[in-house]
């Protein structure tokens, strides 16, 4: 079966309601943005599905009140006291922003496509259209967010018999483009003075970053049995092409890449009137837990274990990520490995909520990172003196403007010669270059996990989906120049703004898997 039969056939099998694999699914939404003829077939197949299969509306909730909320909400926010500006808030409640007529569009189309097709309305909570509405709104709201500050409460549970539940705070800024600050405190009163308390510092100023904090456990070790004592360790960034760590913080963009694996709990409240509260495993959310891998002493979590991630319904910011073991009869042997008790699927062994929320700009002083080294950012111009080229460029950014040109200044055939740096609010967009002939393999990200694909210009290249290290990418090759352009964007936007760069790619001597013909 070539790829164009795998698509189609996998199209039908989600416009019938069955359940898609997310290595099927992200496969056949890649081959569709670069397959004129499967965008076809699937045009076609909606038509011929709806024509079929409109009959006498069946019995659906009154969706007056939500609806008229959701307007009325665009010119009044009704029920809810917008605080002054910039005004700190403690508990749970989120600055607001005016989605009013998006949520009003949204619920009227959920309406509308579950009257024709008799969609999933009745049962939002479990249907795949209440997670895909998630999935876009939190895409959507990416570009506006130029800035933000945080304080959230981490309370961890499992620690060790000796330490069986610990207190830490936290803080967040970030500040466009591309600038981020986590500061963990670790408040925990320890049963010894031999504990060496978690406290990190992430920094991350466009492709620079600095990190520094306590070493961490291995994972294999049960927590009681790691040297409790850490040294302290500072280390600048490896310059290569990357999202910054603390970016699904702020925003799930990576966690909610796809809606494939998420659950929307609750009423599935999409029109923008209260918070919504979305279950996925822990595998899944890793990269909205960043401070869990930048040093220090932590429990270890099942890859299943089910976390719910609750939303503010208007900006679609987090305020709260709670980790419950998974109820899986392989986390009890994972239990016995680390030396952990039986732990309750009804007990928290991790919760972070926010307690604290500003859209104001933080400070640009926070985000300086210490010692020398940094690449600085020059104009293109001075770029293309510097490395003796001219980088190429996307005629096309979806919206998302220059905002660095460096050289990064670690030689080495995994690094980029040059790289530029696309932003809009906390959507980004990352294109790497290294020229030399014979290269044989992919420059950036791409793994033995990415596929090759054909372009609309008939070029090849190589796309690898996001996961908690990196966003979706796109790699090019040709004999004398490797591309990655790597983004938070859907794979579909990402590709669009690959198929606008001048280079057309060829087959890579040492790359991965290729997609059928």
């Amino acid at each position: 079966m070539n790829i164009h039969e795998r698509t189609q056939g996998a199209l039908s099998e989600r416009m019938d309601g069955e359940y898609l694999a997310a290595g099927a699914a992200n496969e056949a939404e890649t081959h569709l943005a670069s397959c004129s003829a499967c965008r076809s077939f699937s045009d076609r197949s909606a038509r011929v599905r709806t024509a079929v299969r409109i009959r006498p509306a069946e019995p659906i909730p009154d969706l007056t009140e939500p609806i008229m909320a959701a307007i009325e909400d665009a010119s009044g926010n009704r029920g809810f006291r917008r605080p002054p500006r910039g005004r700190w808030l403690q508990g749970p409640k989120l600055t607001r922003r005016r989605l009013g007529p998006i949520a009003a569009a949204l619920v009227v189309g959920l309406v509308a496509g579950s009257v024709a097709v008799g969609g999933p309305w009745q049962s939002p909570s479990s249907g795949s259209v209440a997670a895909a509405a998630v999935v876009r709104n939190v895409q959507a709201a990416a570009p506006t967010i130029s800035s933000y500050q945080a304080q959230f409460s981490i309370i961890e549970r499992g620690l060790s018999p000796v330490v069986p539940q610990r207190h830490l705070t936290m803080d967040v800024a970030f500040l466009a483009p591309g600038r981020f600050r986590i500061d963990v405190h670790d408040r925990t009163v320890y049963p010894s003075n031999v504990w060496t308390p978690t406290d990190l510092t992430y920094i991350a100023d466009g492709i620079s970053t600095f990190t520094t904090g306590p070493s961490g456990c291995p994972s294999q070790l049960p927590p009681d049995v790691c040297p409790p004592t850490r040294a302290t360790i500072s280390r600048p960034t490896r310059f290569d092409v990357g999202a910054p760590l603390a970016a699904d913080l702020i925003l799930p963009v990576t966690t909610l890449s796809s809606s494939q694996g998420v659950r929307v709990l609750g009423d599935g409240d999409l029109s923008g009137q209260g918070p919504v509260e979305v279950e996925l495993n822990f595998a899944r959310a890793a990269p909205m837990l960043p401070f869990l891998a930048l040093g220090g002493t932590w429990r270890p979590f099942f890859a299943g274990d089910r976390v719910v991630l609750t939303l503010d319904g208007t900006d679609w910011i987090p305020r709260g990520v709670t980790v419950y073991p998974s109820t899986s009869p392989d986390r009890r042997a994972w239990e016995l490995r680390f030396g952990l008790p039986v732990e309750a699927p009804s007990e928290p062994i991790l919760d972070v909520q926010a307690t604290a929320f500003d859209r104001r700009p933080p400070a640009a002083s926070r985000f300086v990172i210490p010692g020398d080294g940094t690449p600085r950012s020059t104009s293109l111009a001075h770029l293309s003196e510097d490395v003796g080229y001219v980088p190429v460029t996307p005629t096309q950014t979806l919206g998302l403007r220059l905002t660095s040109a460096v050289a990064p200044p670690l030689p080495g055939p995994a690094v980029p010669t040059s790289l530029l740096t696309y932003t809009k609010g906390l959507s980004y967009v990352v294109v790497g270059q290294r020229t030399g002939a014979g290269a044989s393999a992919l420059l950036g990200s791409a793994d033995s996990g990415a596929r090759q694909i054909t372009l609309p210009d008939g070029g090849i290249a190589y796309v690898s989906a996001a996961t908690g290290d990196h966003g979706n990418v796109v790699s090019l090759h040709t004999p004398v120049t490797d591309l990655t352009v790597e983004s938070d964007l859907p794979m579909t936007q990402l590709l669009s703004i690959v198929a606008s760069i001048p280079l057309r790619g060829q087959a890579a001597a040492a790359a991965p898997r290729a997609a059928s013909p």
